[in-house]
């Protein structure tokens, strides 16, 4: 029930992405409150399949720099680079396995879906999703497809020198799918939050419209003492949905702060560092690295809207006393309970970071096409 509702709730994609991460050692984690014996199976399959890949991560990685067979055929820069990309993949994918076993990361998917405003009808929000869960579809099934294609194509096209070869870098590829998958189980968590934003600021919106026609009837609206109860509710809700928000970015924060770290810096040494040997790949992992920064800042702009039409329907209040001491009170929470998401505290996730990336990566780019 909860994978169903989870599904309805992200896109209709997702259980193709759980089933992907499941074999990857990134299996969702669901605790059934009636079948103790299914989650003590699902445990154990867990740790099963995250050992097995973690065993052979350090293997391979055991292999690739003892044999020099492996990258004989390349030169003594691109050799380096090949050592230093594998090594930052396997590292990335151990760490993430092995925080996803302490952490448990989907429970902060059920987390996020707990929160729910009782005055958004079933239907209203089933609109406004409906556009969202197509969009968001499209994006992961076509992000899956490309990225397990592309690594097949890597394993096939690289494999040709042994057999011993091809499983090296089938199970690099598969390192490097998990470490891919890991960021999109972070977006997903950020995008939810930024959806019950956007439902809250599309709410407001629509009550800020209402309140500016019906100032020119305010004695009308004064009298309607059930609606001044209603929006009172209301508001003392949104304070409490917004704590409980706030709480959850800072679990996001905590959960995914050291694995995303270890993948970031992976997926900017290997887009730098690729470029070598496959563009396309580099390429791909630029793309992950610029989507990331830029859902963040999307969420956060959500939450500055909120603080934005807060204090606007301050200013076009028409509903009594008691709502404008709810929106002062929801105005001072959102000042100073900001929401950011950042990695373990070096660094956060927006727009300023994106440019850092852009920078540095063309930067490193152009200096590598110099010496080459």
């Amino acid at each position: 029930m909860e994978n169903k509702t989870l599904t309805s709730e992200v896109c209709f994609g997702f259980n193709v992405f759980c089933y992907f991460c499941a074999f990857l050692g990134l299996a969702p984690f669901y605790n059934s409150k009636l079948n103790e014996n299914k989650n003590k199976i699902n445990n154990c399959k867990r740790i099963l399949i995250g050992l097995f890949w973690v065993i052979m991560y350090a293997f391979i990685f055991v292999c690739q720099f003892t044999n020099p067979i492996y990258y004989s055929h390349f030169s003594v820069k691109i050799a380096v680079s090949f050592l230093l990309v594998i090594l930052l993949s396997f590292v990335a994918s151990i760490v993430s396995i092995f925080t996803a076993f302490i952490k448990k990361y989907p429970s902060i998917l059920y987390k996020i879906l707990e929160l729910n405003l009782k005055e958004f009808s079933p239907g209203f929000c089933a609109r406004k999703q409906r556009l969202l869960n197509l969009t968001q579809t499209f994006e992961i099934i076509l992000i899956i497809t490309f990225s397990v294609g592309l690594n097949v194509c890597v394993s096939f096209v690289e494999g040709y020198i042994s057999l011993l070869y091809f499983i090296d870098t089938l199970i690099f590829c598969s390192s490097s799918l998990c470490n891919n998958f890991l960021t999109y189980q972070y977006i997903i968590a950020v995008l939810l939050i930024k959806r019950k934003y956007f439902l809250i600021n599309k709410y407001l919106s629509n009550q800020l419209k209402c309140n500016t026609i019906r100032k020119r009837n305010v004695k009308m609206i004064s009298n309607d003492v059930n609606m001044t109860s209603l929006n009172t509710r209301f508001f003392h809700e949104l304070r409490i949905t917004h704590e409980q928000m706030y709480d959850l970015v800072a679990v996001i924060n905590t959960d995914y702060g050291v694995p995303i770290l270890f993948v970031l810096c992976w997926e900017l040494i290997v887009a730098i560092s690729s470029v070598h040997f496959n563009l396309s790949y580099s390429l791909h992992l630029f793309f992950i690295l610029v989507r990331l920064p830029v859902i963040c800042q999307s969420a956060v702009n959500e939450f500055k809207n909120l603080k934005i039409l807060v204090q606007k329907l301050m200013l076009h209040n028409i509903y009594g006393a008691a709502v404008n001491k709810e929106l002062k009170l929801l105005s001072s929470q959102l000042n100073s309970m900001d929401i950011e998401f950042s990695v373990c505290g070096f660094f956060a996730l927006n727009l300023p970071f994106l440019n850092n990336v852009v920078g540095l990566i063309v930067s490193y780019i152009v200096i590598l096409v110099q010496f080459k």
